[in-house]
């Protein structure tokens, strides 16, 4: 069915290189950065102001990416075991030395089937570059992360994170390598997130065509869909609880079970529109750009959130 779904253009797709980027001082460098946690992290404010006076070195998409490159450089004199950059046609990339390839040529698969799948919804080549950080262990993932994003420890089915800048700043796929997720279940599902950018999905559908992407590009599914499950569900969103679903609470709880259980949800709900509906899905996904979801679900697959929720719980 899934194929049915996701016909895919099966010729091969010419491979982008990365740009030249311009060098960029290590004193300048250090005014754009901050240290937070022993770690440095960018400062896209001063990033913003640096690159508007420099647009006679270069266009400012490559001005950006010159900066993530020098900071991706900056970076590797902080972590032990030694990490090293990568670049390729869509990505700036940081890894563990040995596992530069995979992570490239992972990300950069990823992002073709995703791109390719998602066109009623995205336009080819409208997305930015994204940089791609994966550390060697949690350790380095975590004080990375956690100091800026204090919340992400409540997040206890991550097993990776994407920090959403506003295009046209550069945002972050961080992960480890220490996780019980593939390397590519997690780029493809962070990479599905910065391609919906701006679309202003409901994050149940956002997360719902991020687990197909998944699956689109790693040919497996976790999803769980047995009468255990569906009777867990059951149990899980009555008595009105299904509102935190609908308003993506659920996906950020502390109870593990809650959050797989919002996935799975969100999952089953997308694929079956997709199955039965893909025309007027896409409609209504793009319509939440302009209107309240609850209006665009009604209009465009003529239901209301109470009434599917009635058909999620009984």
């Amino acid at each position: 069915m899934f194929k049915k779904l996701f016909s895919m253009l099966r010729s091969r797709r010419e491979v982008i290189p990365a740009p030249p980027v311009p060098p960029i001082d290590p004193n300048e460098l250090a005014s754009l950065c901050y240290l937070d946690d022993s770690l440095p992290h960018l400062d896209w404010d001063a990033v913003d102001a640096w690159v508007a006076e420099r647009t006679e070195l270069a266009q400012p998409p490559v001005l950006r990416r010159a900066v993530v490159h020098a900071f991706h450089q900056l970076l590797m004199q902080y972590v032990q075991p030694p990490h090293t950059i990568w670049r390729s046609g869509h990505a700036e990339g940081f890894a563990p030395s040995g596992m530069v390839r995979p992570i490239s040529e992972v990300t950069e698969r990823a992002w073709n089937l995703i791109e390719s799948t998602i066109t009623p919804l995205v336009t080819p080549g409208s997305a930015t570059s994204v940089a791609v950080i994966a550390f060697s262990s949690r350790d380095l993932y975590h004080a990375y992360t956690l100091s800026r994003f204090p919340e992400e420890g409540s997040w206890s089915t991550s097993g990776g994170m994407y920090v959403r800048e506003e295009p046209p700043r550069i945002a972050q796929i961080v992960l480890p390598l220490e996780v019980r997720q593939s390397v590519e279940n997690i780029i493809s599902h962070e990479l599905t997130h910065h391609m919906l950018t701006g679309l202003k999905l409901p994050l149940w559908v956002e997360e719902g065509l991020t687990q197909m992407m998944e699956e689109r590009v790693t040919g497996w599914s976790p999803l769980q869909a047995n009468s255990e499950t569906v009777m867990r569900q059951r149990e899980l969103w009555k008595d009105g609880r299904i509102e935190r679903f609908w308003t993506g609470e659920s996906f950020f709880s502390d109870y593990e079970d809650e959050q797989k259980q919002s996935y799975n949800l969100a999952q089953l709900l997308v694929r079956g529109f997709l199955a039965n509906r893909p025309d007027d899905f896409f409609r209504f996904a793009r319509a939440c750009k302009v209107e309240p979801p609850e209006i665009a679900i009604k209009t465009h697959l003529g239901i209301t959130l109470e009434e599917l929720g009635d058909r999620v719980i009984t």
